[in-house]
């Protein structure tokens, strides 16, 4: 009897993993027939034409710098004023104009070299990148590429981004700060401002990027064929090109000079363009070299910041100071830097740009490169902005099968 049941329980475990393995199958096919569905469009074969094999798995290495720049008015002229005017044994020399906004202007910047590795069926493709010396920049990537309609989306973040901070009004540097603690500053002084370094172990920087592209010359122009390899581009051609483009970012970090909280800011952003790209070939596909330009202007853009209101980060000397005080000033600061971010956004200006080169060398190997350039602009009626830089440089190996 207990064979007999051994036999059974063999047989409905067999049957069990067949079963899993057929819906696996079921499910693969049905992916890759919405795939080649994807990737067949109404082209012209006389300019564009698919790869004989729909697999390609890829090794890259990148190269990026990233540059987040931000910069939050704090106290307007009046209030600035008033603290000056406030000291009685401060000499403030005729060099020193009252700026329209104290500001707190805070750079962070990274630049990393990474290795990526990406599979691709047809026009789908996914792909890692890591940062092979300190894994501190991590990039996943998904995009589908159709003849007319296609898209992608990067999630990307970087760590122990190194920073600097630096205290600017209207081009009046560290001397105001002199002032206030009861020094006559030179004019030398004055120019020369003051930075302060902000540390890196403290920081990571986190952007989730997603667009949408429509081409409107999809029978002649195969975007696809400069983006990821998965068409043939057999005649030169260009199109111009619709742009979506829903872009957020977060950047924490701990400054350890004004207030030595650990704050993060998020804006998110959705923009609308387009622009133009171009696809040469000399030799029926072989060589391809393609530029892309698409500017687009910021339709919906929110910003928002948050602060550790509870943490002691004062360095020592600072004993007289309570932890109910730290609070109650982290707060006051909160506010105030709340209703400059909270302000209504302005209208803004972005952009994308894309140069590659891609050799398809014979039918199963690819060898291809380029370089991306994107720029995010945020800013609102209070004057307060960020400015983020990606400038982006890949060089691949493709192979198809």
């Amino acid at each position: 009897m207990a064979a007999f049941w051994g036999v059974m329980v063999m047989n409905m475990s067999a049957q069990s993993s067949s079963s899993t393995v057929g819906f696996g199958k079921k499910t693969l096919n049905k992916a890759q027939n919405l795939a080649d569905k994807i990737s067949m469009g109404n082209f012209d074969p006389t300019y564009v034409s698919l790869p004989e094999y729909k697999w390609m798995v890829t090794v890259s290495g990148k190269a990026n710098y990233s540059k987040f720049r931000m910069k939050v008015p704090t106290t307007d002229a009046n209030e600035f004023k008033e603290m000056l005017e406030g000291l009685d044994d401060v000499v403030v020399p005729p060099c020193l104009v009252y700026p329209e906004a104290l500001t707190y202007d805070m750079d962070l910047h990274s630049g990393t070299q990474a290795v990526a590795v990406g599979v691709a069926y047809r026009s789908i493709k996914a792909s890692y990148s890591f940062d092979l010396n300190s894994g501190n920049d991590q990039q996943l990537t998904f995009e589908t590429l159709g003849s007319k309609f296609g898209g992608y989306i990067d999630y990307r973040r970087s760590t122990k981004m190194k920073g600097t901070m630096y205290n600017v009004a209207d081009g009046v540097n560290y001397g105001i700060y002199k002032v206030l603690f009861d020094e006559e500053p030179t004019l030398a002084d004055v120019l020369k401002g003051g930075t302060n370094p902000i540390e890196s172990k403290y920081n990571n920087y986190t952007t989730l990027h997603m667009q949408g592209h429509y081409v409107f010359n999809s029978k002649h122009f195969a975007y696809s064929a400069a983006r990821s390899a998965s068409r043939i581009q057999k005649k030169s051609a260009g199109s111009f090109i619709a742009l979506a483009d829903l872009y957020y970012s977060r950047a924490k970090f701990s400054e350890k000079f004004i207030s030595g909280a650990d704050e993060k800011y998020r804006t998110a952003k959705f923009s609308l363009g387009g622009g133009y790209g171009y696809n040469w070939t000399p030799n029926a596909g072989r060589l391809l070299v393609h530029a892309s330009f698409m500017p687009t202007v910021s339709l919906f853009s929110r910003s928002r910041y948050s602060v550790d209101l509870t943490k002691d980060t004062f360095e020592d000397g600072e004993e007289y100071r309570t932890q109910e005080e730290i609070i109650a000033e982290n707060k006051a600061n909160k506010e105030k830097v709340d209703k400059v971010i909270n302000a209504t956004p302005n209208i803004t200006l972005n952009c994308t740009a894309r140069m590659s080169v891609t050799w398809n060398i014979d039918k199963h190997f690819v060898l291809g490169g380029y370089t991306s350039y994107m720029f995010s602009n945020y800013k609102n009626k209070e004057n307060y902005s960020i400015k983020e830089h990606y400038v982006f440089g890949d060089v691949y190996v493709g192979y198809r099968f």
